[in-house]
């Protein structure tokens, strides 16, 4: 297994292969490598090695990583330099463009040892899909002879659908590849739901008995056009209707109609594949027939060929009966035929090229049309999109993509961009975050203000609940009704429902997070029940997130409810985890969730849970209390003895450091309540961790522990923890101790089931903060099993607290 102190060596090393990336360096230069090993019973090995990384296959068991970086790729070249030292029966794969660790989703170079190869099995192999069954071997061979301790260089390259693998011996650099495959894009029964094509994905290594080394790896990008920047017209595809012919002049001939006759709509994708709101888009148009062609040039467009667009409608002779073929349109219905703006063009004929120009201000469009060389600054025609109502039945749709659709049309664009309208203006604006401060975020729902009474006019949403059955809902949480940032989750089990919530933020993002400035949780029984007071002034109503309530107690035995979110955060439209919301993309659900709505029964019930009472269990009878203060020995820090407790402080004049007591009890203890008063003078860089049931030397991983970690460390809050797995805690919550404030803490362990309670001094203990059931198993991220009983320690890194009370009742199993 990947011992501790290799781990960041291991990772920086990876970082600095990432480093050599040549043509995609730009694209790649932030990437944060991600390296972690999963293993099967029998071991397995990851070392770091001069120059690589090592991988030893166990008997009978995988070395496998998990995705090596944190983004995923479409087109690559992956190359590594490999020597095996041993390979007997080994399985060694290279798994690309996969999409979770080691299944069906994922491509692979499958590399065989030698005793598989003489038992008739191919060297080398690609397959599509992981399990015995489930996979298809798209390419073998057995032309290539593995050798023991002998260099090779592998280089898979992967463009669309098409893959090719070279193998280099001696420094050289071969031209024909060993292996070529065409992976499959269409669906087949072989694969159930994974058939079709996986476009893209992330990378991983796994070794089965086997011994090798890998070194020199890079991953780039392949270079698609030899000459020249891209443009626009490069980007489009289409939907299969039709023809598009890319011509050697950059050119786009583009057909609505079949190869085999008749009339066939062409449809492209998305061109620019991002949104844009004002904007200025140029093009050449020379159309080859004018007859009953109806050529669309769609933007702000959400959705290929639907309502969410604008359309500039160039139309054939045939079908401009009224005269008009140059038409502004929004949306596709044909039934409604009341344009934003039309014009008679006169003139407009087949093989004439014409320059056109769509120019977008806010909510203004105008278009200019003309022929090639006569261009004018008069707009040809020009009017406000529409915003709501009349024969549009949606709002104004406020940014969009571009697309181009054509029925039975026939005519070549050249000479395309889509830039701002003040691009030629300098110098161009710098484009800085808009930053969501102080703004509201309430899940999918029904939206107060829309009901016939409305009890308040904000955006404030109610989501109607149905707790009769256990299941678990997952709905996205909206910031300011503009942005979805999170999700929450209701979970419903055994009688009690839960309710928690996460933004979506990524762990190497930190110029631009999901900020949290408060949070408000409560239950209606009927929206007759729903107030304003207790939408907008929003008083406690005794309801917390991650606290399972009883439906019969806390809840009244109401299984029909309303669940109310109003959390206030900052967010930023920089983030790259967050995306637009767009009503009408749910209006689905958001129409049943209004039926429900009605449907609910009219009872009045006003739901608060009921006063928390810990449940005494008669199973345990408490014992002695023993006094672990004040503490004497110690390994390193300074523990200052007071009148009434200890000072703990991991710092010094050279700076921080570890603060360390022996074990406090000097014997073991299975079940027990420990109780303490702590008292902090530093919660910033500090991680103070009151450990039990220690059983290995002290700060390793046979232990558990209270963490209490700064505001500035990744491990902020109080958390239950295992060894030094910090960023994996059991459980954890997000409370701010105050400096100078003194907080009882009481812990219980019975078992292997842990509850940890917090309050200031002076108050009452409530709810449990946190509680854990300690897996007896190891895990992916605790190496070794359950610790039944163990001794108390106290470690601190640079904190500085103190102590006024702490002891330990031993917990006494009642005889059956």
């Amino acid at each position: 297994m990947i011992v501790k102190n290799n781990l960041v060596k291991i990772l920086m090393l990876l970082m600095a292969m990432i480093g050599l990336i040549g043509l995609c360096s730009s694209a790649l230069a932030d990437v944060v490598v991600n390296v972690q090993l999963e293993e099967a019973s029998g071991g397995g090995d990851l070392q770091e090695v001069e120059g690589g990384l090592h991988f030893v296959g166990g008997a009978n068991s995988w070395v496998n990583t998990k995705h090596m970086l944190n983004q995923n790729m479409g087109d690559f070249e992956w190359k590594f330099d490999y020597t095996v030292a041993r390979h007997d029966w080994s399985d060694n794969c290279f798994m690309f463009r996969s999409q979770w660790e080691n299944n069906m989703y994922s491509y692979r170079l499958q590399i065989k040892g030698r005793s598989a190869v003489s038992s008739g099995q191919p060297a080398l192999s690609l397959v599509k899909g992981q399990g015995v069954g489930a996979e298809e071997v798209l390419a073998t061979t057995s032309a290539v002879n593995i050798e023991n301790d002998k260099a090779y260089t592998f280089r898979i390259v992967m463009v669309g659908a098409d893959i090719e693998v070279y193998v280099d011996t001696e420094g050289g650099t071969s031209t024909t590849p060993v292996l070529t495959a065409t992976v499959p894009s269409n669906g087949e029964d072989f694969y159930g739901d994974a058939d079709a094509l996986i476009k893209e994905g992330n990378f991983q290594i796994t070794a089965w008995d086997s011994d090798f080394v890998i070194s020199n790896m890079t991953f780039t990008v392949p270079q698609q056009k030899p000459e020249g920047e891209p443009t626009l017209l490069d980007t489009i595809t289409h939907d299969g209707a039709g023809i598009v012919e890319k011509k050697a002049d950059g050119s786009v001939r583009m057909a609505g109609k079949s190869a085999a006759g008749g009339d066939a709509m062409l449809n492209t994708n998305h061109i620019l594949g991002s949104y844009m709101s004002d904007f200025d888009w140029s093009f050449e148009y020379t159309p080859s027939i004018m007859g009953w062609n109806q050529d669309i040039f769609a933007f702000r467009s959400q959705n290929e060929n639907e309502w969410g667009c604008y359309e500039l409608r160039i139309r054939g002779a045939n079908v401009a009966g009224d005269g008009a073929n140059i038409v502004l349109h929004k949306g596709e219905n044909n039934a409604i035929d009341t344009p934003i703006a039309s014009t008679t063009f006169e003139g407009l004929n087949p093989d004439q090229t014409y320059s056109v120009r769509i120019l977008v201000e806010d909510d203004y469009v105008k278009v200019f049309f003309a022929v090639k060389g006569q261009e004018s600054d008069t707009p040809t025609l020009e009017g406000a999109l529409p915003n709501v109502g009349g024969n549009y039945n949606t709002e104004l749709v406020p940014e969009g993509d571009f697309q181009i659709l054509s029925w039975a049309g026939d005519f070549v664009i050249s000479n395309m961009t889509i830039g701002l309208p003040s691009q030629d203006v300098e110098p161009e604006p710098e484009i800085l975050p808009i930053g969501y401060l102080n703004n509201t975020v309430c899940p999918l729902g029904v939206t107060l203000r829309d009901l016939d009474n409305p009890v308040t006019g904000k955006w404030y949403t109610v989501l109607p609940l149905d707790l009769s059955q256990d299941c678990t809902y997952v709905y996205p949480l909206i910031g300011g009704n503009v942005y979805v940032i999170g999700e929450v989750r209701i979970t419903v089990a055994a009688g009690t429902v839960t309710v928690d919530y996460e933004y979506y933020n990524l762990s190497y993002m930190h110029e631009w997070p999901t900020e949290v400035l408060g949070e408000h949780l409560n239950f209606f029984g009927d929206i007759s029940t729903v107030t304003k007071e207790a939408v907008e002034n929003q008083p406690d109503s005794g309801f917390e997130f991650g606290v399972p309530y009883s439906i019969e107690k806390d809840l009244g035995g109401d299984t029909e409810v309303l669940l109310f979110i109003c959390n206030r955060v900052n967010f930023y439209d920089f983030n790259p985890c967050i995306y637009r919301f767009y009503k009408e993309a749910y209006r689905s659900y958001i129409n049943a969730m209004t039926a429900q709505l009605a449907a609910m029964a009219q009872d009045g019930n006003v739901i608060a849970p009921a006063p928390y009472v810990e449940e005494e269990d008669a199973s345990y009878t408490k014992g002695a209390v023993t006094n672990l203060l004040p503490l004497i020995e110690k390994e390193a820090g300074e523990f200052v003895a007071l009148e009434n407790g200890l000072r703990v402080k991991g710092t010094t004049d050279a700076g921080d450091q570890y603060c360390n007591s022996w074990h406090i009890l000097q014997r073991h203890v299975a079940d027990f309540e420990l109780e303490f008063d702590y008292t902090p003078s530093k919660n910033e860089w500090n991680a103070d961790r009151i450990s039990f049931r220690c059983e290995e030397p002290e700060n390793e991983w046979g232990q558990y522990m209270v963490l209490i970690g700064g505001s500035k460390t990744e491990h902020a809050g109080i958390s239950l923890v295992k060894g030094e797995a910090l960023k994996q805690p059991f459980a954890k919550a997000d409370y701010a101790l105050e400096l100078g404030v003194t907080y009882n803490f009481k812990l219980i362990a019975k078992g292997n089931v842990l509850k940890l309670y917090v309050c200031e001094a002076g108050e009452e203990f409530g709810r449990p903060l946190l509680t854990a059931t300690l897996s007896t198993e190891p895990t992916d991220n605790y190496r070794d099993i359950y610790i039944p009983a163990g001794d108390f320690q106290i470690v601190t890194w640079g904190g500085d607290f103190v102590m006024t009370y702490m002891n330990v009742t031993e917990l006494e199993k009642v005889a059956e």
